[in-house]
């Protein structure tokens, strides 16, 4: 028996709207045509929804639309702004609302950091403007950077900012007894006088098995599994290896083998993967032949020719090719019916000319990798000379890369050389604005770019200061230590010239054109390095720690600076307090004579003129 169901002819019998979600308010609509007051919206974006009842009493799903009531109350030739209103880090409770534009906004309680100002304006109409917000930074203008230093650090490890560690030293011994085996992280931050903390720095570590020595460590379980399914895998109880693996019921064809092993501390050793072919074993070696050759070129594997022959292939026409490269594939076919692996080498066909009539016409080379940032020019000269424009590649070793192409349009393969380039300079300034600098060949300073040297020692308030000079015009000599300063943050270019600059008389600071160690003392004078605008005293480092090539040190007197860890540096032209001289131990009491700037001189004496020197820590006149 089959039964049919047929569905009824419904009939609308109800329809309902309701504007913006609200169904409470729900009205009727006519059958024949609708119309909806909306003369009582706001103007704006407003919904309409609407459903209806068939005869059976059954709603139908909702019908969503959105549309919008014009502002027609106000033309936009006699409206205005009314009111303004703005807001701080989005706490719109703390609104501020005023008739007029407001001219100045009060943020000083704001503490320092990144905050937004959202703002908008109300019309003649009543109606708000789309908020508009934008970011601002308070600064940091308590304290300066000159008067900043760090007073606290803090760490933590595996991201545990609960068991944080806070010092006022710097961190020299972490303990890590506590941890497990195996990767861990460590952050550390620092806060400076002001209580401002620095971003976190966080680094990895691996914590090594100590808990059994290598020596006293053994194999004991050997586990392997085959192409990579491993709920199929072998576990061995033995320390010897594995010796034999059924592979009989494999596919001939390539295959993985991954292995690992557990010592007797239960740790599995990293896994370790093979791969290997089973051969087609249907028939020997002995017994496979070559029945047939198959060849086509150019990859049109429509063309290809078979040859039912065991003899090599040992002509193949190629008349009918242009001139130019060309590729010929080729494979084998044994007496089971397996084909070989294909094998394609490229060849050349040559046209009619000959290699005699082409002439090398041009070049091309680029710098080291930078294969799209090529440069090309004409072969002109009978000696086949290139001209290369070193000029723009920045000081180091470098490669050089060309190839020539001829009169018929064929390119030479590359060819290479390593060179030095000391032709161009990049030098970012540090944070601080300042930094030393120096090379081994005369550069000419950029715009925004100024250079400095350090002369002598004088007493400050802030302690030590060291008496700093510019250098006059754009040029900076070979092998002179400088200091440059500029806009913090931004990449100068420094370029070679022949030019020489100015003299740097009494320029105490000294060039690194390439790295080295600095000791933190040599002989009787003690080392600063330039670091946030000052220069501090190096540390006793091991020979492993390098100074950075293009940079420069301060060498001063050690009786001079005594344990100051710091120099500053003093810009302005009025003479201080006095001149720091050396303070000389009696042993030196043998008629040595040392500069007001603290370096050793040997009197000059009957030039008619008088000399200002330290002898045994007192000045005295030479004449």
């Amino acid at each position: 028996m089959t039964s049919v169901a047929t569905a009824q002819t419904n009939d609308i019998v109800e329809r309902k709207y309701w504007l913006d979600g609200d169904i409470t308010q729900a009205q009727d609509l006519t059958p024949n045509h609708a119309t909806i007051n909306i003369s009582t919206l706001k103007p704006g974006l407003h919904s309409l929804t609407v459903r209806v009842k068939d005869t059976e009493g059954l709603w139908s799903s909702q019908v969503g639309k959105y549309f919008i009531v014009p502002y027609d109350g106000n033309s936009a030739s006699t409206n205005s702004i009314a009111k303004h209103q703005y807001w701080i880090d989005g706490n719109l409770q703390a609104a501020v609302t005023s008739g007029s534009k407001p001219q100045s906004i009060s943020i000083s309680s704001l503490n320092a950091g990144l905050h937004t100002f959202t703002v908008r304006a109300q019309d003649l109409a009543g109606v708000w403007s789309t908020q508009v917000t934008k970011c601002f930074i308070v600064p940091n203008k308590e304290t300066s950077v000159g008067n900043k230093r760090i007073d606290k650090h803090q760490y933590w490890i595996d991201g545990k900012l609960e068991a944080q560690v806070t010092q006022g030293d710097p961190i020299e011994l972490i303990v890590i007894e506590g941890l497990t085996p195996g990767l861990h992280s460590l952050t550390v931050r620092v806060q400076d006088n002001t209580g401002v903390w620095s971003s976190q720095v966080a680094k990895y570590f691996i914590k090594p098995y100590t808990e059994v020595s290598v020596d006293g460590k053994e194999i004991v379980k050997h586990q392997y599994w085959i192409d990579g399914k491993l709920d199929a895998q072998v576990t061995l109880n033995q320390k010897d290896p594995i010796d034999i693996i059924n592979i009989e019921g494999l596919k001939a064809g390539l295959h993985s083998l991954t292995v690992r092993v557990q010592d007797n501390t239960g740790v599995w050793s990293s896994q370790v993967a093979k791969y290997f072919i089973v051969p087609y074993n249907e028939v020997s070696v002995d017994d496979k032949q070559i029945v047939q050759h198959q060849y086509w070129i150019d990859g049109n594997v429509d063309a290809m020719v078979t040859l039912n022959q065991q003899a090599p292939i040992d002509i193949i026409n190629i008349e009918g090719l242009k001139p130019g490269l060309h590729s010929l594939t080729v494979r084998v076919k044994d007496n089971t019916g397996v084909w070989s692996s294909q094998v394609a080498k490229y060849f050349i066909v040559k046209g009619e000319e000959t290699v005699e009539e082409a002439t090398i016409t041009r070049y091309m080379y680029w710098f080291d990798e930078e294969t799209d940032d090529f440069f090309t020019g004409p072969l002109t000269s009978a000696s086949g000379t290139m001209d290369i424009d070193i000029s723009d590649v920045e000081a180091g070793i470098h490669t050089l890369w060309w190839r020539c192409g001829d009169s018929k349009g064929a390119w030479s393969e590359p060819r290479s050389v390593t060179f030095e380039s000391k032709s161009l300079y990049n030098y970012k300034v540090p944070a601080s604005g300042i930094g030393t600098f120096s090379a081994d060949v005369n550069l000419t300073l950029p715009d925004g770019l100024k250079a400095h040297f350090c002369t002598y020692l004088k007493e400050v308030d802030e302690g030590l200061a060291v008496k700093i000079l510019n250098i006059d015009g754009k040029v900076i000599n070979q092998n002179t230590g400088v200091l440059l300063s500029g806009t913090p943050g931004e990449t100068y270019q420094l370029r070679y010239t022949a030019e020489a600059g100015s003299a740097t008389e009494g320029n105490q600071l000294v060039p690194v054109v390439e790295s080295k160690h600095i000791e933190s003392v040599t002989g009787d004078y003690t080392n600063y390095m330039m670091k946030g605008g000052r220069f501090i005293k190096i540390k006793e480092e091991d020979g492993s720690v390098m100074m950075p090539a293009h940079r420069a040190y301060l060498p001063l007197l050690t009786t001079a600076v005594g344990e100051a860890k710091s120099i500053v540096l003093l810009w302005n032209d009025e003479e201080t307090t006095r001149v720091v001289a050396p303070d000389l131990t009696p042993k030196m009491e043998d008629g040595v004579y040392y500069n007001l700037q603290g370096q050793r001189v040997e009197p000059q004496r009957g030039t008619g003129k008088s000399q200002i020197l330290i002898k045994n820590g007192r000045k005295v006149i030479v004449k």
